[in-house]
């Protein structure tokens, strides 16, 4: 909302949002099948059957709210002054209470049929909620001179974070009874404030021709007070327009990213308070990279090509792991690493009103652990949790042959496996049953990633008095068309004699029905 004050151009623009996400899952059973058939009579097949059977629910979601307020101020036509305050306030939470029961069972390649090898039971508690509530203020002021365009900024915010964490799990067999194995009760909260301001200037190259080649140079300055932080961050950017349908553009500085609430709390060690976890030590990662990329239209196909290459080399990285899609950060500055990469696009209509794209991206990203963290599973260059190094989707869209009103779509996503730490059973045990212990860092990886989507909308416009005023789109979908297994984790479950590899897999086929209105 923008609302006008006076005749010299200054304006009030509003913005608020309120959202709230509620997931409610109640898992009734699950089939899993995992092994391997051999057609070499010297190597026995092993092929086996999961089935369990849960009572409980899971629930989980964020309730979201947003408010802002800007107010642009105009003076004279050289220089523009914008101030803004907004508080943004979010609640998360994840509730369980499940309970399983597992049968484990070896299965006849040749008819099907299946042999128990044993049973147990699995449990899952948790009752977690983090509240993040932020206020910014900040300022923006633009000045032009001759053919330079100033520019500068500042802004100011304060956090508060109220932690709760209530979660345990275990398994309980025949053989070893009940096994606790995680367990974390607490709560923490939190205040911290940062600031920061930046400067910048862009300037034509040429005198005769200022659009052809702009330099953007800039600094910038943040200050976090929870571990008494200040960085500076010098960028530089180049844009050279070679042709009417070509334009290169380059870019290198150095990025720095504070650490969040969950990287300065890490995993807390057994019997430590969040509180006491929290590293005030703790410095921003820092990036010191180069962009060069191109863009290129086609006059004949009406097609646009991007493209893009990339090397980072990052230090004080604050490394982490990934856990059924949990993230758990070390909470120390650890590593250090490298990324190396390239993105293509191919953008344009392929039906005249619809775009379609083509992607693809690759990616090489590696850390290498600081000698005070180096030990026998991490030693070395190692994989980082985002080398995920071949990406590709397709979306393609048609209308229905007569009526425009209706459009289909054709989705298709790809992606390499990332990599994960794999476990690995200890040769000691407590209370006579062994445990998994995490293998070297990074050293397997997931099946690929793959998915098909296709779909259908209709716009139904509503008119009054000859004018357009409400619109109502309703989209359906069937996502994973083949329904393609894809793996998100690995669970290790025991009968008492042996662990067993079970895959967790992502959304099998899905329909989906989504309704968009607009005034």
């Amino acid at each position: 909302m923008t609302i006008p004050i006076g005749t010299k151009g200054v304006r009030v623009e509003a913005i608020g949002a309120a959202v709230r996400h509620a997931f409610a899952l109640e898992p009734r059973s699950r089939k899993t099948y995992f092994g391997f058939i051999s057609q070499n009579q010297s190597v026995p097949s092993n092929f086996q059957s999961l089935f369990t059977r849960y009572t409980g629910e899971e629930t989980s979601g964020f309730d979201t709210y947003f408010g802002g307020l800007r107010l642009v101020t105009p003076v004279g036509q050289r220089l523009r002054m914008e101030h803004d305050v907004s508080v943004f306030d979010t609640d998360e939470y994840e509730k369980t209470n499940l309970s399983g029961t597992a049968l484990l069972a070896q299965v006849d390649p040749g008819n099907g049929d299946e042999y128990p090898l044993g049973t147990f039971e699995s449990f899952e508690r948790a009752d977690n909620r983090i509240r993040v509530q932020t206020l910014t203020g900040q300022g923006r002021y633009g000045l032009a001179v001759g053919q330079h365009a100033l520019e500068a900024g500042w802004s100011a915010r304060r956090l508060n974070f109220d932690d709760r964490l209530n979660e345990s799990s275990g398994y309980r067999n025949d053989e070893k009874g009940t096994v606790l194995s995680d367990t974390l009760r607490d709560a923490a909260t939190l205040d911290a404030l940062q600031a920061g301001g930046y400067l910048q200037d862009a300037f034509g190259l040429f005198p005769s021709h200022p659009e052809r080649a702009v330099l953007t140079a800039g600094v910038r300055l943040d200050y976090f007070d929870f571990n008494d932080e200040t960085t500076v961050s010098p960028r530089l950017g180049l844009r050279y327009k070679a042709s009417a349908v070509t334009t290169v553009n380059a870019s290198a500085g150095v990025y720095y990213q504070p650490p969040t609430y969950q990287e300065l709390r890490g995993v807390p060690k057994q019997g430590e308070t969040i509180l006491g976890a929290l590293n005030r030590d703790l410095r921003a990662q820092r990036s010191v990279q180069g962009v060069v990329g191109v863009e290129h239209f086609f006059n004949q196909t009406r097609l646009w090509l991007r493209a893009e290459a990339y090397a980072k080399m990052l230090d004080r990285i604050i490394s982490y792991s990934v856990d059924n899609v949990q993230v758990q950060y070390s909470g120390e500055n650890d590593a250090h690493g490298r990324v190396l990469g390239f993105d293509v696009q191919v953008r344009g209509e392929f039906v005249p009103g619809l775009e379609s794209w083509f992607n693809y991206g690759f990616l090489h990203a590696t850390e290498t652990f600081e000698e005070p963290f180096v030990t026998l599973l991490n030693a070395g260059e190692r994989f980082r949790p985002t080398d995920q190094r071949h990406t590709a989707s397709l979306f393609v869209q048609d209308y229905i042959p007569g009526d425009q009103t209706w459009r289909l779509h054709l989705r298709g996503l790809y992606g390499s496996g990332y990599p994960f730490t794999p476990l690995r059973i200890t040769s000691a045990t407590i209370g006579g049953q062994q445990f998994m212990v995490p293998g070297p860092r990074n050293s397997a990886r997931y099946d690929s990633y793959k998915r098909v989507d296709i779909g259908a909308s209709k716009e139904i416009t509503f008119t009054r008095r000859g004018r357009s005023s409400a619109l109502l789109s309703v989209t359906a979908e069937i996502l994973n068309v083949f329904d393609m297994t894809n793996e998100v984790a690995i669970n290790y479950t025991s009968t008492g004699a042996k662990f067993n590899r079970e895959p967790i897999r992502l959304t099998p086929r899905t329909f989906n029905l989504r309704a968009r209105f607009s005034f």
